[in-house]
């Protein structure tokens, strides 16, 4: 920590927005990290509230910080936007991004098929079906908890190592399927207990599910897909061709 100058050309605000920046561009205040509140800077830097919350409030315009209400201020989360060259590919988007894509296994198992399920999947009700769910991050932060429905036609999918893989990827090199479209419906969930400790949010935070048909070159459903987004960070892009 650097001491302040009063008898600087440079305003004591403006010194301290260059602090607050510095101390996150090195990575002193990680990305979603909570920083010490006005009093405890007021308090470190010796000088006066309106100060610290000009600094403050200058480091939020510029989107470096944002804050929280009744929790305080927080270094802001890198935002990412779905690539649509992707082509429905999480793990190509983040490559286009430039960003790391991880994948970690939550469920790969088969299950019967309730009355929902096996009409979209085009079974009868008590058909097993395989069910795969995997946590989606994007540079370290969780951002997609996906769960993907398949019929008996995809049950090899059960014995693959599918961690850091793209799963269209694995359909097209094993399965000798193609993706031809995708059919989404949207809409807005809260988060349950388990997605919100999953994806590092509040319960009941706002969070973008996907429902998605996923069709095979034959215009033949091949799987079904459900998402849930933590849409603060991750942006779900649909491109509409006429």
């Amino acid at each position: 920590m650097q001491k302040l100058d009063s008898r600087s050309a440079v305003p004591l605000y403006r010194q301290l927005y260059d602090e607050i920046r510095y101390a996150v561009d090195t990575g002193v205040y990680k990305r979603g990290e909570q920083i010490p509140s006005e009093d405890k800077l007021r308090e470190m830097y010796g000088i006066s509230r309106i100060t610290v919350r000009k600094a403050l409030e200058e480091l939020t315009a510029d989107q470096i910080l944002v804050k929280k209400h009744g929790k305080g201020t927080f270094v802001s989360q890198t935002e990412y936007v779905e690539t649509v060259g992707a082509e429905g590919s999480f793990t190509k988007s983040c490559h286009l991004m430039g960003a790391l894509p991880a994948t970690r296994i939550l469920l790969q198992q088969t299950e019967k098929a309730g009355k929902r399920l096996a009409d979209i999947l085009g079974i009868s009700k008590g058909d097993e079906m395989l069910h795969i769910e995997r946590l989606r991050s994007v540079d370290g932060v969780p951002v997609i908890i996906e769960s993907d429905y398949f019929t008996e036609e995809f049950r090899f999918l059960q014995s693959m190592d599918l961690e850091d893989k793209s799963l269209l990827q694995v359909i097209k090199e094993y399965g000798k399927r193609s993706i031809r479209s995708f059919q989404d419906t949207m809409d807005i969930v809260k988060a349950d207990q388990n997605q919100s400790e999953l994806l590092g949010c509040e319960l009941k935070h706002p969070l973008l599910r996907i429902y998605q048909n996923v069709y095979g070159t034959d215009g033949q459903l091949l799987y079904y897909n459900e998402q849930r987004i933590l849409s603060d960070y991750y942006k779900y892009v649909v491109k509409i061709i006429i």
